[in-house]
């Protein structure tokens, strides 16, 4: 009876073990391979190529738009202007872009200037000169420094308008007896010549003689030469009304106070 029962559990456990076997190889012949029939109804695999992914945080932020041409910061300031004027750029953001390629002659010269002046200064003097770089320059430096800011300062006004200049409202304000453009050219005369006036003082030291003096009457008519030139006669009194000497001392003292 024992011999009976232990034959028929061993062929039962090799029928199961026949059965397993024959159905992975079905499995295996049915879906292993690649190439299945034209009836059969497999879906397709998705690589990890096309298997659609979270966003991630540059996905959702949107890209700049290109430019409609190609465009680099060495081309000319015009043609800087030109092609992003025609992108969705805000027009602030690529006006100082283009600012920027305008005053990179000053940038660059005023640090060939520096640089210089670094390597040939004594080391007793190099403390002064690190306060104000620029001011430790020579006369001449110093004016070929200022011609170059004046030709961009023209360069801008000409090709992005006075805008640019006064994002505040601070000269429209201060000079609203004229124009804005008026304005921004006012505000540069006076600035200018104010300059010059200082780096000539100081150049004389504490001695100034009478070549000194001619010097500075000198600028003072050129000075008042430009402003006949860029002012109305009712602009020219108003600006003598509200920023002459005598003028400014009794806004500075107050009305009425000596």
């Amino acid at each position: 009876m024992k011999t009976q029962t232990k034959k028929h559990f061993s062929w039962g456990i090799l029928a199961s073990l026949v059965l397993s076997l024959a159905g992975n190889v079905w499995l295996l012949s049915r879906f292993g391979s690649d190439q299945t029939d034209v009836g059969d109804e497999v879906p397709p695999r998705v690589t990890m190529a096309e298997k659609p992914r979270t966003p991630q945080v540059a996905d959702r932020v949107s890209a700049p738009p290109v430019p409609v041409a190609a465009v680099s910061f060495a081309d000319s300031p015009e043609r800087l202007a030109e092609v992003l004027a025609r992108t969705s750029i805000p027009r602030v953001v690529w006006e100082e872009i283009v600012r920027g390629r305008i005053n990179q002659a000053v940038d660059e010269r005023k640090l060939d200037l520096v640089r210089k002046l670094a390597a040939t200064t004594p080391w007793w003097s190099q403390r002064a000169a690190r306060r104000n770089p620029v001011a430790a320059l020579s006369t001449n430096e110093r004016n070929e420094l200022a011609g170059l800011e004046i030709e961009a300062r023209s360069m801008t006004l000409a090709l992005l308008g006075p805008g640019v200049f006064d994002r505040y409202g601070f000269q429209e304000y201060r000079y609203d007896f004229v124009s804005l453009e008026k304005a921004i050219r006012l505000d540069f005369l006076v600035r200018d010549f104010d300059n010059l006036t200082r780096v000539t003082r100081d150049s004389m030291r504490s001695v100034v003689t009478a070549a000194d003096q001619r010097l500075l009457k000198l600028l003072q008519d050129k000075r008042d030469e430009e402003l006949q030139g860029l002012l109305t006669a009712a602009e020219l009194s108003a600006f003598h009304a509200r920023f002459s000497p005598a003028d400014r001392a009794t806004a500075e003292v107050g009305p009425g106070k000596k």
